[in-house]
């Protein structure tokens, strides 16, 4: 599939994918104001923005041409950035807005830092609206959510589990782009929760009580991605468990990897609610 790119914006997102390294087969770009980037935008001795949102916009309107050859013939551009620094902040709408223009369907990724951070936290929710704002797809994921579900376990591995976590999940909606994502995907804005157990019902239920940010029922949509060795029997048995907890009646894909213990749900926000 050649008409869909995932472009990943400032340094936070790019160790992200990094750490995930190999667990992806999508065409991938970083856009950083570094020398860790597809574009050199910069001097080989610059380290970066160092927070200043403002700089690393600049940066890229100053590079616009070079970042809307990556667009070209696009489809879907798929944007990921973890908010709350500079250069992914400031680069992620100038690089959504170049998408836009040359035709493409934006679907955004946003990362949200933990409660720790509370500076790069504010800063990451000023920003949200006007992501949203721009995308035909938002999916915002909340790092805070996994220090709470693995509470015992040191802040690195945190991030090797969500570096695992968000590959799982880019991975699976690129393969989507392919059907009928937008159709399926129907409302505007979604996060995911990942689970593993051997038991299936176990784990729908463990990703049905732990997402990445906070929803509810009354956000009204829930696309399950299971292993494509699962039957009708295991179908219905996860269906029956997400009607039980949450009165929605889920859409189910098959995956195309047969890993029967993992499970990948998408839930709607109510994003009016929370940004």
């Amino acid at each position: 599939m050649d008409d869909v790119v995932l472009v990943v914006c400032g340094g936070g997102a790019s160790s992200v994918i990094e750490n995930a390294e190999g667990k992806m087969d999508i065409p991938t770009f970083f856009i950083n104001s570094s020398a860790r980037s597809s574009i050199q935008m910069v001097p080989d001795d610059v380290e970066g923005c160092f927070g200043d949102q403002y700089l690393a916009s600049t940066i890229a309107f100053e590079n616009i041409d070079r970042i809307r050859e990556i667009f070209t013939g696009k489809r879907v551009a798929m944007v990921f950035s973890v908010l709350g620094g500079g250069t992914g902040t400031g680069m992620m709408p100038v690089v959504m807005g170049c998408a836009r223009e040359c035709g493409c369907k934006v679907v955004s990724i946003s990362g949200i830092p933990m409660m720790f951070e509370a500076t790069r936290r504010e800063k990451a929710m000023e920003a949200l609206p006007e992501i949203i704002a721009m995308s035909d797809r938002s999916f915002i994921l909340d790092v805070e959510t996994l220090n709470i579900l693995y509470p015992s376990i040191k802040f690195r591995n945190v991030l090797e589990v969500y570096s695992r976590t968000v590959a799982f999940a880019l991975q699976n909606m690129y393969r989507t782009m392919e059907g009928p994502f937008f159709s399926m995907f129907s409302q505007r804005v979604y996060t995911f929760a990942y689970a593993s157990d051997i038991e299936p019902v176990i784990a729908v239920s463990k990703a049905m009580e732990n997402p990445m940010v906070e929803t509810d029922p009354s956000a009204g949509k829930l696309i399950l991605y299971v292993s494509s060795s699962f039957g009708t029997a295991e179908k219905e048995s996860m269906t029956d468990a997400i009607v039980s907890m949450s009165g929605i009646l889920p859409e189910i894909v098959k995956r195309e990897d047969r890993e029967d213990t993992k499970v990948l749900l998408f839930l709607s926000v109510k994003w009016n609610d929370h940004f």
